[in-house]
Order: structure tokens, then sequence, then C-alpha cells
């Protein structure tokens, strides 16, 4: 774990901490530490402030640094995101990402960044190959996303927000999902039980306190309206949206001809560590789980 500082930095290991100060004794103690699974609790960009810029390279993904690697070395930082801000000093953080780093051990999880970690521990938990195929216009037309950002009192009044503890990580292990799907007869009995998809015609009554259904307005826009609306959505919320009232029309039908369940054996697995390990560490293994 390094604490990156101006012109200096602390490097906790399993034999201790290591300061370097001054420009130069910087580049060697990461050099030195450069056949280490290296960390920044906080910025990567930090690190700048102990060589120097014209040391490092950065790795991008959608306008953020993933990794920052130092020239001349094989030196590889990851960034823990500010996971631990809540968690102790420098050492109270090195020590649960260690207690994590044990645990991924036992599921055969090697150290890297969250999201190889998080994408790997899902692996581990597979015990046979499965495949997923269909169009993906379609699908992707049938995926919305959540509400978010819907906070009391900035956009939105009278109203209380409350949180469902781990409600996405649940809902992903609680019912299968398609592993393909067909085209089927529009007078098919939809079930909500089932993985499928239908693109519909809708008419949400006024009188409801919300919409049941989004509907997508751009690549990233989605607004919950009334009134007669046209979209694709899962057989369960069309389900749900003719129990509150909703008129609907089946325009196009798919259903599963095969189901999977990815994610039964890594939700139990998630909800161990997040039991059983110590604060710090529980919360780096919620932050794999996102």
């Amino acid at each position: 774990m390094l604490v990156p500082g101006w012109r200096e930095i602390s490097a906790y290991t399993a034999d201790g901490v290591e300061i370097a100060k001054g420009q130069q004794n910087c580049f060697k103690l990461l050099e030195k530490l450069q056949f280490h699974n290296l960390y920044v609790s906080h910025s990567l960009k930090d690190l700048l402030n102990t060589t120097g810029s014209n040391y490092w390279q950065a790795e991008m993904w959608k306008g953020h640094v993933t990794t920052m690697s130092l020239d001349g070395t094989k030196v590889k930082v990851h960034s823990l995101r500010r996971i631990l801000d809540e968690f102790g000093d420098d050492k109270d953080k090195y020590e649960s990402f260690l207690e994590l780093a044990k645990w991924l051990n036992d599921w055969g999880v090697a150290p890297g960044s969250i999201s190889a970690m998080a994408w790997n521990l899902w692996r581990s938990t597979l015990t046979e190959s499965f495949s997923l195929s269909f169009d993906s216009s379609v699908g992707r037309s049938a995926f919305y996303g959540g509400r978010q950002e819907a906070v009391a009192g900035k956009d939105y009044h009278n109203m209380v927000a409350m949180d469902i503890s781990s409600a996405y990580p649940f809902e992903m292990s609680s019912r299968p999902y398609a592993g393909t799907l067909r085209e089927v007869s529009k007078f098919t009995q939809i079930n909500p039980q089932e993985s499928g998809l239908a693109e519909a015609r809708v008419f949400i009554p006024k009188n409801l306190p919300h919409s049941p259904l989004p509907i997508r307005l751009g690549t990233d826009l989605i607004e919950w309206k009334t009134g007669e609306v046209e979209g694709t959505w899962t057989w369960q919320e069309l389900a749900a949206a003719n129990s509150l009232g909703c008129k609907i029309e089946i325009l196009r039908c798919w259903a599963p001809l095969t189901e999977v369940e990815p994610f039964v054996k890594w939700w139990e697995v998630v909800r161990e560590g997040r039991a059983t390990l110590k604060p710090g560490a529980a919360k780096l293994v919620k932050s794999l789980s996102n």
C-alpha cells in the first residue's frame, strides 16, 4: 500500500513501513517494489508528486485514470478508489486489503485492479461453462438501468429515500437469465417467472402515483411517464404494469429457449465475505460485488 506525498512516499508491506524522501529515493523505493502488487487508497494522480510527472504513464478508461506505470520499471499501481477512507490510518487500510487478499486467495483470485478481482471472483464461482447469445439490439432496448440520483430535497420533495441493502446483487441471483431467446407469437401468455422480453404498446393511467415502466429518451436518458408509450420490456415488468391496471398490446414477443443462473454461487460467496470479514475488508468485498 503506497501513501504518496510531495517528493515523499511511504510503502506498507508485510515487513512494515518504509519511507523515502526526495525524487530519486522515491524512484528507487518504487523500483525495489516493482514485483509487488501496488495500491493507493486515494487518487493515483498523487503519485505524480513523488518523482515528478515525467516519470509516469497513465491508463485511462472513460476519462478516469485506472492504473499508473513508472517508466523504466515494472511498477504498476492500482487505486482502491477511496473505499477505505473511513477505516483508520494507512496501516489499518493496508491490513484491511491484506485480509481481502487472503480471502480472495482461497477462491484462487490473485490481487489486481478492483474490476479484475471482481470479474475473477465471479468466474471462480462458476461450476460449468455457459453461453449467452441473442440479438443484441433487442436485448439492449430492454435494458434501462435504475432510478439514480433521486435525492430527497435536491430535485424531489415530499418524499423519503430508503435504501434496501444489497438489493441489486440479490436480484441478480434470485431468478434465471435467458441463455438465448426465440421469437414466439405475440399472443403468447407472458409468464413473469420466466426471462422473456416483449415489444409492446402500453397505456399507463394518469392516476397512478408512479409510472411502472421506463421510456428511453436517448442513449443515457430515460423517463417515467403516463399515457400511451411504446418500448421493449421484460415479461416481469409488463406483468407488473398489467397488475396495476395498464392496458398492454404486445407487438413482438421473445421467450427463453434456455435459462441460466450464473450468479447464485457468487452471491453466496459475496455474502459470506461481507458477513465474516472485518469492516474494512467487508467494505472492499461490497465494492467488488458492485
